[in-house]
């Protein structure tokens, strides 16, 4: 890949090529698809574009994996050698993958100011809409209603109108 064309696959992507013997690893600890614990990793083996976070957390995965094949033979579940060997091989591509490409850096006006955020008040306490009654939660209930209607509905008071409209309905009998 040319230093032209490193961001062919979009901002923020990053290659990585997995090995067959790491596509077995990653099939056999069933990290593909990614959930709470694991990012999105590409199935099967070949040069993948990844989002940088799951580079680094591919990272992450393979050198711990590749220091445990270090000492293979020591346990009975440690890794043979030359899966730790492959893991170890990964890391390696990976951190000068990472670091041929940097990470974007968010845009910034200016230069930072400490003194700035000193003049400046704390939270803005009390701030926000408040409850309609103290310790009763209230929900958004958007409708849609042709221009005339939505006239109407602010004629005759708007929300506050409407609250006590269905404070004194009924329901029918059955409703829960």
């Amino acid at each position: 890949m040319n230093a032209g064309k490193k961001h062919e696959h979009g901002a923020g992507l990053v290659p990585v090529h997995i090995t067959p013997t790491i596509a077995g690893e990653y099939a056999g600890r069933g990290v593909f698809g990614g959930d709470d614990e694991w990012p999105l990793v590409p199935d099967g083996a070949g040069t993948h574009h990844v989002p940088r976070s799951t580079a680094e957390s591919m990272l992450d995965d393979a050198e711990y994996n590749g220091s445990v094949g270090r000492h293979a033979g020591q346990g009975p579940d440690q890794m043979p050698a030359s899966i730790g060997n492959a893991y170890r091989a990964l890391a390696a591509q990976l951190r000068k993958t990472l670091a041929e490409h940097p990470a974007p850096q968010a845009p910034t006006r200016g230069t930072f100011d400490p003194k700035h955020f000193e003049r400046r008040g704390g939270a803005g306490r009390g701030q926000g809409r408040k409850p309609l009654e103290p310790g009763v939660e209230s929900v958004v209930v958007p409708i849609r209603a042709t221009p005339e209607q939505k006239a109407k509905f602010h004629a005759l008071g708007g929300a506050d109108w409407f609250r006590k409209v269905l404070n004194r309905a009924k329901l029918p009998k059955g409703t829960k």
